[in-house]
């Protein structure tokens, strides 16, 4: 990858409008490279560290560049396992990923379910 999409600059984000044109600016220089824009790789071309990013997310309008960077990354894995049906393993791999999706196999939920029974009705009626 590095041969393909420029590293060379140091970028520092200063604002949500530059972290959106250069998120923007990796993600066209991997599609014309045909080549998928991962987390790492945009961190690395941001010149972001996890801490960075971490920080960076706190503010809102940062946070909406960084899902919409979620959102193609999702979207390029989806469109290349429906189109090919040898890279499915890995892309779906790649799709459990937070940063990638976060797909589960199973849906997951915290929430529980209480049933509280007044008056004459008792759990037995139901078996």
């Amino acid at each position: 990858m590095c041969d393909k999409v420029n590293l060379s600059d140091s970028r520092r984000v200063i604002s949500a409008e530059q972290l959106k044109v250069q998120v923007e600016d990796y993600i066209a220089q991997c599609n014309s490279a045909e080549l998928f824009p991962d987390y790492a790789g945009m961190r690395v071309f941001l010149g972001l560290s996890r801490k960075d990013i971490e920080e960076i997310s706190q503010d809102e309008k940062c946070r909406e560049v960084l899902d919409y960077a979620a959102d193609c990354r999702e979207s390029w894995l989806v469109r290349r396992m429906t189109q090919d049906n040898k890279v499915t393993t890995g892309c779906v791999h790649a799709l459990k990923q937070s940063e990638n999706g976060g797909y589960t196999d199973k849906p997951q939920s915290d929430k529980k379910l209480i049933v509280e029974f007044s008056g004459n009705i008792t759990p037995e009626d139901f078996q």
